[in-house]
């Protein structure tokens, strides 16, 4: 992770990596290989009691290919110790290895499986304003789309497909 900070700007420029082998019995080559790596771009700026935090994240896995993902942060100071933010990203999630190349007792393997998506909102205030009590509150939303769900195939087995749409708020 490099970062540059000048005047009211922060600029954080990274990369992830994660390069793993999985030898369960489940694969019928004896092994499942997933790589991922990402790089992210993040600029923090601040003007008055505002920040905003605009950002681009890109992901490539071997299983499931690469994915673009965008994010937009605010906050308010109300007061020193009050602040009032909002956030909005967009992000996936990967099969599991061993719903896209993995067989087991009762299921199918599903290598045309396509990553989850989401659009992610969020809302919420927080304040260190009274003495020892740290006040924090969040409303969430989560659109996901291309949702893993199973579904019967001949011969009594099931497999993962990417099956629809769900929202998660809290």
């Amino acid at each position: 992770r490099l970062t540059w900070d000048k005047h009211w700007h922060t600029l954080v420029f990274g990369s992830d990596f994660d390069f793993s082998t999985s030898d369960l019995e489940i694969f019928s080559n004896g092994s499942q290989r997933l790589d991922k790596w990402a790089l992210y771009l993040n600029d923090t700026i601040k003007v008055g009691r505002f920040s905003l935090t605009p950002g681009i994240r890109y992901d490539d896995t071997s299983s499931n290919g690469d994915f673009w993902s965008p994010s937009l942060g605010v906050t308010y100071a109300v007061a020193d110790s009050t602040v009032i933010r909002g956030y909005i990203a967009r992000g996936f999630s990967i099969p599991p290895l061993s719903f896209t190349a993995g067989t087991g007792f009762f299921s199918l393997p599903n290598p045309a499986l396509k990553m989850e998506r989401v659009w992610s909102y969020s809302a919420g205030f927080e304040t260190a304003a009274l003495k020892y009590l740290w006040l924090k509150t969040t409303y969430f939303r989560h659109d996901l789309s291309d949702t893993l769900t199973s579904v019967s195939v001949p011969g009594d087995l099931f497999m993962v497909v990417n099956g629809g749409k769900q929202q998660r708020e809290g």
